[in-house]
């Protein structure tokens, strides 16, 4: 574990249980490929967040939502022709 320390609590059996549980975890994950993102601003935003594709999109997609919503505002705000 690298932080051996937060388990300085707990007795030398679960030690070895949570160290176990860690270890097994870690090598589970290691074998996932995170998803790709669907878009090419998601693409560029995964390539430097490395993050998982359905996490950028939904970046995406909520800052895209607002900036509508805000021109959306701004229109409002204009008098008509």
């Amino acid at each position: 574990m690298d932080d051996a320390g937060a388990i300085n609590g707990y007795d030398a059996s679960a030690k070895g249980i949570l160290s176990d549980a860690v270890r097994s975890e870690r090598e589970r994950f290691k074998s996932l490929e995170p998803s790709h993102a669907s878009t090419e601003l998601g693409k560029t935003l995964q390539g430097r967040l490395a993050g998982s594709g359905h996490h950028v999109d939904t970046l995406v997609e909520v800052a895209a939502e607002e900036r509508l919503l805000k021109e959306e505002d701004d229109d409002d705000d204009r008098k008509p022709n």
